[in-house]
Parts: C-alpha cells; sequence; structure tokens
C-alpha cells in the first residue's frame, strides 16, 4: 500500500497536470483539408492525461480502493479521485480553487462533456468499488459520513449526472461495422489529449469500450451505474444512512445525567454532549451536529443524482423521537433475504450486525446437560455426573413425570427440585438432537450438573469441614443435609406460591 505522503504528491500531481492540460489554447480550424501545426509544448499539454497520467492513475486508485483499511484515512484516496474527477476545478491557474467555496456552477457539459467520456470508468467502476466500502462504514461515525457526503456533493453537481448517463447509454449502442476508431491522444488531427479542446471522436460507444479494454482486465464486466441493480443498492444506502441519522440523534441529546457538581447545584446547564465511536477517539457536540447535517445532505443529493424518492423511514416521527425508534429497531433481527442455503445477510443487514445496531437472538437450543463445559466445571465430574442422571431419567422417568405433574405439595416440590421439560425445539435439529429430544419430550429430569461447579463444591468442602470441626457423624450429617434440602424446597415453594405455574400451563 502506498503510504499518505505518497497519496498526498499524486494528489498535488493531479491538480498540476489539471492545471498545465486545462491551459492549452483553443485551435480554430479554418479548412478540412489544412491541418495547423502546434508548438510542442500545446501537443503535450493535448495528451499528457491519456498518454502519461490516465491508465497509471487508474491503477492507482483502483488499487487503492481495494486494499486501503476501512478508516478514515481513506479520504486521502478519496480527495485525490475527486480531484482527477473534477477538472473545471482547476481550469484557470490564476484564479485557484479555494477550499469552501461552491464551484458546482462551473460543470459545463458542452465544456466537460469529452472529458467525462473519455474517463467514465474513473466516474462510474470506481463509484462501484467505493459503494461496495459504504456498506462496510460505520455511517453514524462523522468522518466516514463526511467522506460519502464529499461523493454525493460531487456527484450531485448539475449536469454531471446527465453527461455520465449520456455515455453509458452511447456505450450501450452497437458498434458498426467497418467503424475508424480515434483515440484521442494516440493519433487524430491535432494529437489532441483528453481534455474539452478535443475534436468530436468517430464512434463513442467504440471509444468507451476500448477505455475498459485499456484500463480494465479481460474479465472486466461493466456494471451500469444508473441500471437497476445500482438503483438498489443506493435504495439500501438510503435506508442506511436514515438509520445513522436516528443514531446520529441519539448522540446529540444533551446529557443531563452526567452533569458537574456545579449544575447539579444550579449554578451550570446541561454538558456538551459526546460520543465515542468505538475507536478511542470522542466527537463533540459541533461534530455531531455536523455529522446529521452531512447526513441530510448525502440523503439529498443521492435522491437527486439517481432521481429517487426519500426513504420512507426518515419521517418527523422518527426524528423527534429518536431514542425509541433506535430502541424499537434494537429488537429486530438483521435485514436478511433467503438465500438457497436458508437467510442471507443484506449490506443493510451486515451494517447493522458491525454497528450493533441489530443482532440474531442467538441461544442455545439442545440437550441442556450437553452444553459446554465452563471454565467453572470440573470436566470429569460434569461427565460422571451426566451418565448417572441418564442412569436416574431413563430408570425413573415415568414416576418423575407423574410426580411433576401433581397438584398438590408434591407437586410444587418436585417443581422446585427437578429440571423442567425441553422447551419448544428450533425449526431445525441435527439427527441426533432429535432423537434424544423425542426420547425426553415433555418430560422431568434430575440434572446433578449442579455439583459440578467449583463454587457448589467449595461449599460442600466447608460443610464437612464444618461437620468434622464439630464432631457431626456420617448418620447425623446425611439427616442434617436431607432436612436442609426439604427445608429449602419447601421456602421455595411458600415464596413462589403465586407464581408458580398450574399443570396446564406447565410444559
Amino acid at each position: 500500500m502506498p503510504s499518505k505522503d505518497h497519496v498526498r504528491i499524486v494528489r498535488m500531481l493531479v491538480k498540476h497536470v489539471h492545471y498545465f492540460a486545462n491551459s492549452a489554447k483553443e485551435v480554430s480550424v479554418t479548412s478540412p483539408y489544412h491541418s495547423p501545426s502546434l508548438p510542442p509544448i500545446e501537443e503535450l499539454k493535448r495528451a499528457i492525461i491519456p498518454q502519461f497520467v490516465q491508465k497509471k492513475l487508474y491503477a492507482f486508485l483502483r488499487h487503492g480502493f481495494d486494499h486501503w483499511p476501512l478508516d478514515h484515512t481513506f479520504r486521502l484516496m478519496l480527495e485525490t479521485w475527486l480531484s482527477y474527477v473534477q477538472p473545471w476545478r482547476y481550469s484557470d491557474p490564476n484564479k485557484p480553487n479555494i477550499p469552501g467555496r461552491d464551484s458546482r456552477d462551473r460543470m459545463n457539459p458542452d465544456k466537460w462533456a469529452q472529458f467525462v467520456a473519455d474517463n467514465l470508468l474513473f466516474y462510474t467502476s470506481l463509484f462501484h468499488v467505493f459503494l461496495t466500502r459504504v456498506f462496510r462504514l460505520d455511517l453514524s461515525s462523522p468522518r466516514n459520513a463526511y467522506m460519502l457526503f464529499r461523493v454525493a456533493k460531487v456527484y450531485g453537481q448539475p449536469n454531471l449526472a446527465q453527461v455520465i448517463e449520456d455515455c453509458e447509454h452511447d456505450l450501450c449502442e452497437p458498434v458498426p461495422r467497418m467503424t475508424p476508431v480515434r483515440r484521442h491522444g494516440r493519433d487524430g488531427l491535432y494529437g489532441e489529449g483528453a481534455s474539452f479542446l478535443s475534436p468530436p471522436a468517430t464512434n463513442t460507444a467504440a471509444i468507451l469500450r476500448m477505455q475498459c479494454l485499456e484500463l480494465e482486465s479481460s474479465g472486466f464486466e461493466y456494471k451500469l451505474m444508473f441500471g437497476e441493480e445500482t438503483r438498489g443498492s443506493i435504495v439500501q444506502l438510503l435506508q442506511i444512512l436514515s438509520q445513522a441519522r436516528r443514531t446520529a440523534q441519539t448522540f446529540s441529546q444533551p446529557d443531563d445525567t452526567g452533569t458537574s457538581l456545579l449544575a447539579w447545584m444550579g449554578l451550570g446547564g446541561p454538558t456538551e454532549p459526546t460520543a465515542n465511536m468505538g475507536d478511542g477517539e470522542e466527537f463533540g457536540g459541533a461534530d455531531l451536529r455536523k455529522l446529521d447535517v452531512h447526513l441530510e445532505q448525502s440523503i439529498h443529493f443521492l435522491c437527486m443524482v439517481f432521481r429517487l424518492d426519500p426513504p420512507a423511514t426518515q419521517t418527523e416521527a422518527h426524528l423527534t423521537s429518536p431514542g425509541s425508534s433506535l430502541e424499537a429497531d434494537r429488537t429486530l433481527p438483521p435485514d436478511c433475504t433467503e438465500g438457497e442455503a436458508g437467510q442471507v445477510l443484506t449490506p443493510r443487514g451486515r451494517y447493522q450486525m458491525m454497528n450493533g445496531l441489530r443482532r440474531f437472538d442467538i441461544g442455545y437450543h439442545g440437550d441442556p446437560e450437553l452444553q459446554p463445559i465452563r471454565s467453572f466445571e470440573n470436566p470429569t465430574l460434569v461427565r460422571a455426573l451426566y451418565k448417572v442422571s441418564t442412569v436416574m431419567n431413563q430408570r425413573f422417568s415415568d414416576y418423575l413425570q407423574a410426580m411433576y405433574h401433581r397438584d398438590d405439595i408434591i407437586g410444587r416440590l418436585a417443581y422446585q427440585y427437578l429440571s423442567p421439560p425441553y422447551p419448544s425445539p428450533p425449526s431445525r435439529l441435527s439427527p441426533v438432537q432429535a432423537e434424544r429430544r423425542s426420547l425426553y419430550a415433555g418430560r422431568p429430569r434430575i440434572s446433578l450438573r449442579f455439583l459440578a461447579s467449583y463454587q457448589n463444591l467449595g461449599y460442600l468442602l466447608a460443610f464437612l469441614l464444618l461437620a468434622y470441626v464439630f464432631s457431626v457423624g456420617p448418620l447425623k450429617l446425611v439427616l442434617f443435609f436431607l432436612l436442609g434440602l426439604v427445608a429449602y424446597g419447601v421456602v421455595m415453594v411458600v415464596v413462589s406460591y403465586d407464581r408458580w405455574k398450574p399443570l396446564k400451563y406447565r410444559q
């Protein structure tokens, strides 16, 4: 991977190349039979982008988009890409671009449409790669939201989306046989480059297809930026942005509970809200307010570029009560679609799981006695007690079931001592689990696994030590233990008398 300084130098080079190429003088053709001679410097201005910059820069950006870490440092690579696809920002070297100045009105389609056509993959293919990265980012982070806002704002410039769509329409047109193809900068009347000074090509579709062959590998399959598949991805992204905006609303709420002592005494107001994004960095109230603006503007620009309606989930009810909306969303599973092997996470579902917005209800659905051995349990005792309890359950199964379902005091004591029947089985079970569940389905059982816990073993050892200190014999010790066990059951029956389930409500 290139270093950060390497990427900064490439961006500076891109800016200076644009200034240099856009300073070429326009040549007027007086006769189709006369080819004017140009100075070498003018020919270089027209050939520098297609012959020396375009292919290498595309490979550089594509490699960075594919392999750069998913963090905020990707903005360096992002700004390099955005600088290249906006040559109109560097058209006049005497008036350099000022950060923060609105330059959207300088995208003149008559002047820059040829540049967009000659660099179509920079606008479409790299956008698809960036879209894939966005689905893996936490858009409730101010830095990630700002990167998406930058891209959405660039593509939201007037006329740019229409020019890209027209180029894709030309790309889909059939190429007539025996059509001469003139690639800018390779041949042609003036040795022109990919700038607005280039004369129109012979066949746009042929040139665009040649561009795909030159910049991409042989197995490359072009994906339309304004196709149905991309629009579906944008719809999912808009829903993610709405959800991230609701999350941002919860971050921006003032923290009344964490006020200082002066605020508690009435000498100060609530503290400014802050948010920790999990990477060790905290963002203050100003950043959180900008986050909401960037998310809102991103939704606006994306809807405008792809001619979509704003997501239905972004309503005033959600924005006025973000906490309740977010809590309701947390109780739902992630978004999934049905596949051949079952449910498959959608990009939005992956985003929800990565950021902790939603999660699956994961639990153990097998035999409770066969759960994995914990660190606080003795493995040898767990296996031995399992065999003992299995023998007892097989021998006394009918008696235990009859005693468990009695409605008198015996049934209530059995309800305290015995483990309840298996809960409702999940939709899928392995053959071994299904056979065992059918064998003991609806039957209470004896479980001795609690004796394998180191804590319970410690209590038992302390009890035996006390019995030894007070010279209690084995017979008295067993009798005392049985009386304590019965007393525990009676106390639990009395305490849980109102919560005891009658027979018809017990499994």
